[in-house]
Protein backbone atom coordinates (compact mmCIF):
# COMPACT_ATOMS: atom_id res chain seq x y z
CA UNK A 1 0.00 0.00 0.00
CA UNK A 2 1.17 3.20 -0.63
CA UNK A 3 1.20 6.16 1.86
CA UNK A 4 -1.31 8.41 -0.51
CA UNK A 5 -3.86 5.32 -0.42
CA UNK A 6 -3.60 4.07 3.06
CA UNK A 7 -6.47 5.53 5.73
CA UNK A 8 -5.73 6.47 8.85
CA UNK A 9 -7.98 5.61 11.65
CA UNK A 10 -7.76 8.88 13.86
CA UNK A 11 -8.84 11.30 10.48
CA UNK A 12 -11.96 11.71 9.12
CA UNK A 13 -12.55 10.77 5.58
CA UNK A 14 -12.80 14.41 3.30
CA UNK A 15 -16.16 14.86 2.04
CA UNK A 16 -16.27 14.30 -1.82
CA UNK A 17 -18.58 16.20 -4.33
CA UNK A 18 -21.06 13.27 -4.09
CA UNK A 19 -21.51 12.81 -0.64
CA UNK A 20 -22.00 16.83 0.12
CA UNK A 21 -24.87 16.31 -2.85
CA UNK A 22 -26.30 13.66 -0.80
CA UNK A 23 -27.42 14.24 2.78
CA UNK A 24 -27.48 11.80 4.88
CA UNK A 25 -30.47 9.50 6.01
CA UNK A 26 -30.20 9.89 9.93
CA UNK A 27 -30.43 13.65 9.04
CA UNK A 28 -32.61 13.90 6.20
CA UNK A 29 -36.77 13.59 7.38
CA UNK A 30 -39.25 11.49 5.48
CA UNK A 31 -42.24 13.21 3.29
CA UNK A 32 -45.27 14.30 4.97
CA UNK A 33 -47.09 11.86 2.77
CA UNK A 34 -44.74 8.72 4.00
CA UNK A 35 -45.86 9.44 7.71
CA UNK A 36 -49.73 9.58 7.33
CA UNK A 37 -51.34 6.17 7.78
CA UNK A 38 -52.37 4.49 4.61
CA UNK A 39 -56.06 4.26 3.49
CA UNK A 40 -57.47 0.72 3.86
CA UNK A 41 -58.46 -0.36 0.21
CA UNK A 42 -62.46 -0.10 -0.23
CA UNK A 43 -62.84 -3.94 -0.23
CA UNK A 44 -61.68 -4.29 3.82
CA UNK A 45 -63.99 -1.69 4.79
CA UNK A 46 -66.96 -3.59 3.38
CA UNK A 47 -68.67 -6.60 5.10
CA UNK A 48 -66.46 -9.47 5.78
CA UNK A 49 -67.90 -12.64 3.62
CA UNK A 50 -69.49 -15.53 5.24
CA UNK A 51 -67.06 -17.83 3.51
CA UNK A 52 -63.99 -15.64 4.69
CA UNK A 53 -61.78 -17.38 7.37
CA UNK A 54 -63.74 -16.39 11.03
CA UNK A 55 -61.68 -14.46 13.11
CA UNK A 56 -59.43 -16.26 15.78
CA UNK A 57 -60.88 -16.31 19.45
CA UNK A 58 -59.04 -14.84 22.07
CA UNK A 59 -57.09 -17.05 24.26
CA UNK A 60 -58.22 -17.64 27.43
CA UNK A 61 -56.44 -15.19 30.49
CA UNK A 62 -54.21 -17.16 32.44
CA UNK A 63 -54.67 -18.02 35.89
CA UNK A 64 -52.15 -15.33 37.76
CA UNK A 65 -49.80 -17.29 40.21
CA UNK A 66 -51.67 -16.36 43.08
CA UNK A 67 -55.08 -16.44 43.29
CA UNK A 68 -56.66 -13.51 44.03
CA UNK A 69 -59.15 -13.32 47.71
CA UNK A 70 -62.68 -14.20 47.04
CA UNK A 71 -63.22 -11.34 49.97
CA UNK A 72 -61.50 -8.68 51.40
CA UNK A 73 -61.17 -11.45 54.16
CA UNK A 74 -61.56 -14.66 53.32
CA UNK A 75 -59.35 -15.89 56.46
CA UNK A 76 -59.87 -13.10 59.33
CA UNK A 77 -58.19 -13.52 62.05
CA UNK A 78 -59.91 -14.70 64.83
CA UNK A 79 -61.77 -12.55 67.67
CA UNK A 80 -62.19 -15.84 70.24
CA UNK A 81 -58.51 -15.43 71.17
CA UNK A 82 -59.09 -11.49 71.84
CA UNK A 83 -62.42 -12.11 73.92
CA UNK A 84 -60.98 -14.94 76.10
CA UNK A 85 -57.62 -12.41 76.78
CA UNK A 86 -60.58 -9.58 77.81
CA UNK A 87 -62.56 -12.09 79.81
CA UNK A 88 -58.98 -12.90 81.64
CA UNK A 89 -58.34 -9.07 82.51
CA UNK A 90 -61.86 -9.01 83.76
CA UNK A 91 -60.90 -12.06 85.96
CA UNK A 92 -58.53 -9.84 87.32
CA UNK A 93 -59.86 -6.65 87.91
CA UNK A 94 -62.88 -8.84 90.18
CA UNK A 95 -60.02 -10.60 91.51
CA UNK A 96 -58.57 -6.97 92.71
CA UNK A 97 -61.29 -5.67 93.59
CA UNK A 98 -62.19 -8.31 96.03
CA UNK A 99 -58.99 -8.63 97.30
CA UNK A 100 -58.49 -5.03 98.07
CA UNK A 101 -61.69 -3.80 99.11
CA UNK A 102 -63.33 -6.44 100.26
CA UNK A 103 -64.31 -7.30 103.78
CA UNK A 104 -60.68 -8.44 104.54
CA UNK A 105 -59.27 -5.38 103.41
CA UNK A 106 -57.34 -3.30 106.26
CA UNK A 107 -55.47 -0.28 105.20
CA UNK A 108 -54.52 0.99 101.51
CA UNK A 109 -54.02 -1.34 98.61
CA UNK A 110 -50.25 -1.00 98.63
CA UNK A 111 -50.00 -2.40 102.05
CA UNK A 112 -52.17 -5.74 101.23
CA UNK A 113 -50.20 -9.15 101.12
CA UNK A 114 -52.04 -10.03 97.89
CA UNK A 115 -50.94 -6.89 95.81
CA UNK A 116 -47.59 -8.15 94.53
CA UNK A 117 -49.31 -11.14 93.30
CA UNK A 118 -52.39 -9.22 91.42
CA UNK A 119 -49.27 -7.05 90.24
CA UNK A 120 -47.40 -9.61 88.73
CA UNK A 121 -50.45 -10.63 87.04
CA UNK A 122 -50.89 -7.63 85.53
CA UNK A 123 -47.59 -7.57 83.95
CA UNK A 124 -47.84 -11.12 82.54
CA UNK A 125 -51.36 -9.95 81.26
CA UNK A 126 -49.86 -6.71 79.44
CA UNK A 127 -47.35 -9.22 78.16
CA UNK A 128 -49.40 -11.83 76.72
CA UNK A 129 -51.23 -9.01 74.39
CA UNK A 130 -48.59 -8.41 71.84
CA UNK A 131 -47.45 -11.93 72.04
CA UNK A 132 -51.60 -12.87 71.33
CA UNK A 133 -51.44 -10.74 68.28
CA UNK A 134 -48.51 -12.24 67.03
CA UNK A 135 -49.71 -15.90 67.40
CA UNK A 136 -52.95 -14.97 65.86
CA UNK A 137 -51.56 -13.27 63.17
CA UNK A 138 -49.29 -16.40 62.42
CA UNK A 139 -52.10 -18.89 62.19
CA UNK A 140 -54.57 -16.30 60.04
CA UNK A 141 -51.23 -15.96 57.65
CA UNK A 142 -50.67 -19.75 57.11
CA UNK A 143 -54.14 -19.99 57.07
CA UNK A 144 -55.04 -17.93 54.08
CA UNK A 145 -53.99 -18.34 50.69
CA UNK A 146 -50.71 -16.26 49.27
CA UNK A 147 -53.03 -13.65 48.08
CA UNK A 148 -55.10 -12.94 51.08
CA UNK A 149 -52.32 -11.85 53.47
CA UNK A 150 -52.56 -8.44 53.12
CA UNK A 151 -53.69 -6.62 56.16
CA UNK A 152 -53.49 -9.15 58.65
CA UNK A 153 -50.52 -8.07 60.76
CA UNK A 154 -52.20 -4.58 61.14
CA UNK A 155 -55.41 -6.70 62.23
CA UNK A 156 -54.14 -8.78 64.76
CA UNK A 157 -51.82 -5.55 65.87
CA UNK A 158 -54.73 -3.07 66.32
CA UNK A 159 -57.27 -6.09 67.76
CA UNK A 160 -53.82 -7.16 70.50
CA UNK A 161 -52.96 -3.40 71.22
CA UNK A 162 -56.69 -2.79 72.04
CA UNK A 163 -57.46 -5.81 73.82
CA UNK A 164 -54.75 -4.55 76.19
CA UNK A 165 -55.25 -1.00 76.02
CA UNK A 166 -58.61 -2.04 77.54
CA UNK A 167 -57.72 -4.43 79.97
CA UNK A 168 -54.87 -1.95 81.65
CA UNK A 169 -57.42 1.02 81.95
CA UNK A 170 -60.08 -1.57 83.10
CA UNK A 171 -57.44 -2.35 86.18
CA UNK A 172 -56.13 0.99 86.72
CA UNK A 173 -59.73 2.38 87.17
CA UNK A 174 -60.57 -0.37 89.74
CA UNK A 175 -57.51 0.78 91.64
CA UNK A 176 -58.75 4.29 91.50
CA UNK A 177 -62.19 2.89 92.56
CA UNK A 178 -60.93 0.81 95.29
CA UNK A 179 -58.77 3.79 96.92
CA UNK A 180 -61.85 6.04 96.38
CA UNK A 181 -64.19 3.81 98.68
CA UNK A 182 -61.36 3.66 101.16
CA UNK A 183 -60.93 6.96 101.62
CA UNK A 184 -64.82 7.40 101.75
CA UNK A 185 -65.14 9.38 98.25
CA UNK A 186 -67.60 7.01 96.77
Amino acid sequence: MSEETAIRVDEEPEPTESDAAEPDAEESEPPPEALAAPEPPPEASAAPDTASEPEPEPEPATAPATAPCETPAAKPVAWWPYLVYLTLWAALVAASVYLLAGPDATGPALENPAYPNLLLATVALTAIGPLLAVFTWAFAWYASSPGCRGGLLTTALVRGASATLFGVLAWWVALVIIDALRLGML
